[in-house]
């Protein structure tokens, strides 16, 4: 679970099961532009949670996800303010696969529920410390989001089940209902991508996931708000990269697990036409 800190300018990692363990763990790292840091051993131990950022109440926020040894749903929320992890408002229905976007027009969270419930696609909003009504129903289950800001709207694209898995829908924080959209091009359906907003172009960026049939993507695609182009960079990380904006160093950071038992990782970043890969550290 990634999410970058825009108070405190760090790249977090959270949580998961490490290789050769059978439960989750609750550590958080930091990346702070130039090493890691191990922040606390004894956050909330879950696996798949959503993880996201709250730019108007400076908190990142954990939401859902599964207790790994205990094989059941979590309906745990957190806040980390920087040091420490406090608990939340628990709320039913929260779920592992699900995720978080953060409209900037609106000043609110937007969690899309995964695809392992009743209420899968249901778009719930969390501001403030507390969670709103449900308010919208997406197609997309297990996907992700990304700010427009040229269409100034929330992005939802790709997901998992029956459905096409290259659904692409939109939200504008005045309306309560998610609009599917049909642009000339889109890049193929996939599950679990990276996406993230390029604030220095002005573009979303889409990299790799895997098929339904768990085929690894290492593929790249830009929005411009009007339609996708898919880019070849000389340079290429392995897929299940998730993407965060860097908004200190004002740029995209790519957080990769490269190894088959995912034991090692890299950082990678997006230059505007190349993924260029950070020095370890």
């Amino acid at each position: 679970m990634v999410v970058f800190d825009e108070a405190r300018g760090e790249l977090l990692v959270h949580g998961g099961v490490p290789v050769g363990m059978t439960s989750a763990v609750g550590e958080t790292y930091a990346f702070d532009g130039a090493a890691w840091h191990l922040r606390t051993a004894t956050g909330p131990a879950l696996q798949n949670a959503a993880l996201g950022y709250s730019v108007i109440d400076n908190l990142t926020v954990l939401a859902g996800g599964f207790v790994f040894d205990e094989q059941i749903r979590s309906n745990e929320t957190w806040h980390w303010n920087g040091t420490n992890w406090s608990a939340g408002v628990a709320r039913d229905r929260l779920h592992r696969g699900s995720s978080f976007g953060y409209d900037r027009d609106a000043n609110v969270l937007l969690y899309i529920q995964g695809a392992d419930s009743a209420a899968a696609g249901t778009t719930t909003l969390w501001a403030g410390g507390t969670w709103g009504n449900d308010a919208t129903m997406s197609k997309n289950f297990e996907s992700i989001q990304a700010w427009d800001p040229n269409l100034r709207r929330m992005i939802s694209f790709s997901g998992l089940g029956a459905l096409p898995l290259d659904r692409m829908e939109s939200r504008i924080a005045a309306e309560l209902t998610w609009t599917q959209m049909l642009p000339p091009s889109k890049p193929p359906g996939r599950r679990a991508p990276g996406m993230a907003t390029d604030f220095a172009r002005n573009e979303i960026i889409v990299f790799g996931g895997q098929t339904n049939e768990a085929t690894r993507l290492a593929d790249t695609w830009i929005w411009n708000g009007a339609n996708w182009r898919q880019v070849f960079p000389l340079q290429l990380p392995d897929s299940y990269g998730k993407l965060v904006w860097d908004s200190t160093k004002q740029r995209v950071l790519m957080f990769v697990e490269t190894s088959a038992d995912d034991s090692h990782s890299e950082l990678w970043t997006w230059t505007g036409t190349n993924w260029q890969q950070l020095p370890r550290c």
